[in-house]
């Protein structure tokens, strides 16, 4: 999937979106820049969001952004809490 470790904020666009994805099928550039705007500045987002998508972390069509998850998207799923516990991302962390 990725070379190389998150950054705190490609960490936060991914941990979004694997949170919000849970019950849409993806989350539009407003909405990610709205609940993450607090922490980082729009540009800050906007290159997490292409250094996610260049890696192939992410993925993006007319229903917003949304997170890849062994190959596929990961949306929309209904899965639990210790799901999402285990599949989130701490910054620095590399994913293989």
């Amino acid at each position: 999937m990725t070379d190389g470790p998150f950054s705190h904020c490609e960490a936060a666009v991914w941990n979004f979106l694997l949170f919000w994805c849970l019950g849409a099928p993806g989350a539009d550039l407003s909405t990610i820049t709205h609940w993450l705007g607090d922490s980082f500045s729009e540009a800050e987002i906007y290159i997490a969001l292409a250094s996610l998508i260049e890696r192939a972390a992410l993925e993006q069509d007319r229903e917003g952004y949304y997170p890849i998850v062994s190959g596929r998207p990961y949306r929309n799923v209904g899965a639990g809490w210790g799901d999402i516990l285990e599949m989130a991302v701490d910054p620095d962390r590399t994913l293989h």
